[in-house]
């Protein structure tokens, strides 16, 4: 879920979109166009973990650094959000009822990446 170039992740982790670079922003919105289309938690897992690494691949930067990345984070919370809407997990303790309408449709959407 985004909000005012902020994308608030499951755990309650706030991700700086207007942080990220215009690339990286539009890699973002590709990342929640792959996840509403694939759908299935699986399929989505092998995407981005690969579209992350061919990313980022020239950047220079190492595994470690691309992880703290935003981009990384709301890829892997996306993944997140549909293992959740899967039942394959568990929205973590004490955010259950707030996060209910945060694994909607709405932390998919492109219209939220600015």
């Amino acid at each position: 879920m985004i909000h005012d170039s902020n994308y608030m992740a499951l755990r309650g982790d706030v991700i700086s979109v207007s942080s990220l670079t215009v690339a990286e922003q539009e890699f973002v919105a590709e990342l929640k166009r792959q996840a509403k289309q694939l759908g299935e938690w699986t399929v989505y897992e092998n995407y981005w973990l690969r579209a992350v690494a061919d990313f980022y691949k020239e950047s220079g930067l190492t595994r470690k650094q691309i992880r703290e990345r935003g981009a990384y984070r709301i890829a892997q919370d996306l993944g997140s959000r549909l293992a959740v809407e899967a039942g394959l997990a568990r929205m973590p303790a004490g955010l259950i009822e707030q996060s209910r309408s945060s694994v909607s449709d709405d932390a998919l959407t492109d219209s939220q990446v600015t």
